[in-house]
């Protein structure tokens, strides 16, 4: 009976060392299994975070240019809605620049003067400086040309008509005469 008790434990030693074999070759196979698994998700969440910040770069180019075309679309209809303006105030600067003989109506007119010109300048309208300076087609338009003493050739000599702008917009360009 103890032959025979020998025998089971020797069978069961047998066995218990080839289980432990098994898993022993199961393991490198399983351990290569898991890294390529563990790669590919390393890889799939590379290129999402690439993904991610393509998108949120994407998103922040958006909205600046939105906000670039928003201020511009300000600026623009700013302009358009001032510009008619213009042509009121040289009304105005006529009309405080005739002979009157009522006082009152002149005093009158240069106030209408005054407070529109503040109005304009409160909206950003300003004059374009011209007289004395290097002629800027893209503000002054030319129409003549004078002789001035004291002017340089190519320099404006004459303003004829003022002109206006809000910051780089120009709403009218200031007719001026040039010194040849």
């Amino acid at each position: 009976m103890e032959e025979m008790k020998e025998k089971e434990t020797v069978c069961e030693a047998e066995k218990e060392n080839q289980t432990e074999e098994q898993p022993a070759k199961k393991e490198p196979k399983l351990k290569k299994k898991k890294d390529a698994e563990l790669e590919k998700a390393r890889e799939e969440i590379a290129l999402l975070k690439d993904q991610l910040l393509r998108q949120m770069a994407e998103f922040d180019n958006y909205r600046k240019r939105t906000a670039k075309e928003k201020a511009s679309t300000f600026e623009d209809a700013r302009v358009k809605i001032l510009t008619p303006f213009v042509a009121v105030l040289d009304i105005f600067e006529r009309a405080a620049e005739a002979n009157c003989s009522d006082e009152a109506y002149k005093q009158g007119i240069l106030m209408l003067l005054e407070q529109f010109s503040h109005a304009l300048k409160e909206q950003g309208v300003e004059e374009i400086a011209a007289e004395g300076l290097p002629l800027d087609p893209t503000r002054h338009q030319a129409v003549m040309q004078e002789e001035k003493e004291g002017v340089e050739s190519g320099c404006v000599a004459n303003v004829l008509q003022k002109g206006y702008a809000i910051g780089d917009k120009v709403l009218r360009t200031a007719m001026v005469s040039v010194a040849p």
